[in-house]
């Protein structure tokens, strides 16, 4: 059998059929034609972009990395090795210089380091747990006698820096079993506290 089947007629085929063209009324060639007697557009297909999908006309080079920039790039383990990552443990090397002071926690081991706070704590509770017996406090501004009444010449004695409890340059000269001579290395910016001791 040969020639045109008219649309709205039934077709009952037995055997063998060939199909040289088949087309559906009132659609063009951006369809496809489903087997359900159905069809749909080639762009349902294509990704959403302008036009419905690529093509000359809206395909732009420059939207797009070339190979050429890729090589700016690193891949991420790559990347784990040349920089510090917000978590895990890392070892870096060579010297790192930093604007500001980082903040860290108070140390809980023997390696780590000491924020300032934690520093001024610990030296002030040095200073203050003692033998009154043994030691003698006081405060002074500038190089002089200061007579500590502890009875000994077997006496050695510490300097802090009253505002940033760091340790003063100093040394003493016995004058007696009650008196000693503070020689400071350079004039003091601060008061200084002064502890002897007897040892």
């Amino acid at each position: 059998m040969s020639g045109k089947i008219p649309y709205n007629a039934d077709l009952e085929v037995q055997g063998k059929v060939t199909v040289y063209s088949l087309i559906k009324e009132n659609i063009d060639d951006t369809y496809l034609l489903l087997g359900g007697g159905g069809h749909i557009e080639i762009s349902y297909f294509a990704p959403q972009v302008p036009g419905g999908y690529w093509h000359q006309g809206n395909l732009n080079p420059n939207d797009f990395a070339l190979i050429t920039s890729l090589n700016d790039y690193y891949k991420k383990s790559e990347s784990n090795s040349r920089y510090v990552s917000l978590l895990g443990d890392q070892t870096i090397s060579d010297v790192k210089k930093f604007t500001s002071s980082p903040e860290i926690p108070e140390a809980t081991a023997l390696n780590n380091p000491v924020p300032l706070g934690q520093m001024e704590t610990l030296i002030s509770s040095a200073i203050t747990e003692s033998n009154e017996n043994d030691r003698f406090k006081t405060t002074i501004n500038e190089s002089g006698e200061v007579e500590h009444g502890l009875n000994t010449y077997d006496v050695t004695a510490d300097f802090y820096d009253i505002a940033t409890m760091y340790t003063v340059g100093a040394r003493i000269q016995r004058i007696t079993t009650n008196k000693v001579f503070v020689h400071f290395d350079t004039q003091p910016p601060n008061p200084v506290k002064v502890l002897i001791k007897k040892f």
